[in-house]
């Protein structure tokens, strides 16, 4: 009973545990209602919360299919790096909420610097085991509260989306004046009538699945900018909308 079990988690579609989750970041978002920052996180990956059953055996820490699912991935690294090559100097990056750095690990040989950071000290010490032959410093931060290193560029992968507005409010501040570019990946839906910026609690939950996107240059937020522009746009259906990415020149 128990092997076949565990063959039925192998092959059910990423599809079913995308639904599944949904519904229960849903039902079960009053478990973070209390909970600071850190412990919210602390809880996200130590219960595995973004990671489909059948990853749960292989990895320890897990950011979810956004970060692992080769059709969000491949077109993001590639956009990014063709990016990153434009600079005369290799630019200094700073990335918050790097998760388990599956994604950005690609992008650390086009920096001059890379510092990666994230709330949660275990995921950290992690990483820095795992990556210990990359150029590479973890940072133990909340970029809410603590300072956050100057540099060239600021990366976020699918982070604001689970924030509430407050928490962006207090992370645009700590940005101000200390980057170039901003880099921000965000799950948006398909629809263009959908209202941009719902509040939510802070958590595993995202505003897509209440019809919404984080988008910066809108109301509440206002982000001052000099340009903007789409550095890629991928559709799927396995989230119902897609992963797009801006890159805000900041003033």
């Amino acid at each position: 009973m128990m092997r076949f079990k565990k063959l039925i988690k192998k092959i059910v579609p990423d599809s079913i545990y995308v639904f599944k989750h949904k519904y229960n970041f849903i039902k079960n978002r009053s478990q973070f209602f209390k909970l600071n920052s850190k412990e919210t996180f602390k809880k996200i990956y130590k219960e595995k919360i973004w990671t489909p059953e059948k990853y749960q055996s292989k990895y320890k820490f897990y950011s979810g299919l956004g970060s692992h699912k080769k059709e969000f991935v491949e077109i993001y690294i590639k956009k990014t790096i063709k990016f990153l090559k434009k600079f005369k100097k290799k630019p200094k990056i700073v990335e918050l909420g790097c998760g388990d750095f599956k994604v950005s690990e690609n992008l650390v040989k086009y920096s001059g610097s890379f510092t990666a950071c994230d709330i949660y000290d275990e995921l950290i010490f992690y990483n820095k085991k795992k990556y210990k032959n990359l150029k590479v410093i973890f940072k133990v931060l909340d970029f809410t509260k603590n300072n956050i290193p100057n540099g060239d560029i600021c990366i976020l992968r699918c982070v604001l989306q689970h924030l509430s507005n407050e928490m962006i409010f207090k992370f645009l501040k700590k940005i101000k004046g200390k980057f170039k570019y901003l880099i921000v990946t965000e799950h948006c839906p398909e629809n263009d009538d959908f209202k941009p910026n719902l509040n939510i609690y802070t958590g595993p939950d995202i505003r897509l699945n209440y019809n919404s996107a984080v988008e910066l240059s809108e109301s509440p937020f206002f982000l001052n900018y000099k340009e903007k522009k789409i550095l890629c746009k991928i559709s799927s259906k396995l989230i119902n909308g897609f992963l797009k990415t801006q890159i805000y020149r900041l003033k």
